[in-house]
């Protein structure tokens, strides 16, 4: 069984990401077109947000430098 403290302490370290996974961004592409979407992964080439309930895949290249840094 998991200790108290234990789990409290996992909980604290793991909020962070549970937060911003569902935290709406702006996402804009290098053509200046901009949406409001949650972050879901990125693998250093691709990140993918949930975008109006739909999980996109967006290359990293095709986005704005601000947007890449937020992936």
């Amino acid at each position: 069984m998991i200790s108290k403290p234990l789990l409290l302490t996992l909980l604290a370290l793991l909020a962070p990401l549970f937060a911003r996974a569902q935290t709406l961004h702006p996402w804009t592409d290098l053509q200046g077109r901009t949406l409001q979407a949650t972050f879901v992964k990125s693998d250093g080439t691709t990140v993918t947000i949930n975008w109006n309930g739909q999980v996109v895949p967006i290359p990293l290249a095709t986005l704005s430098p601000a947007s890449q840094e937020l992936a």
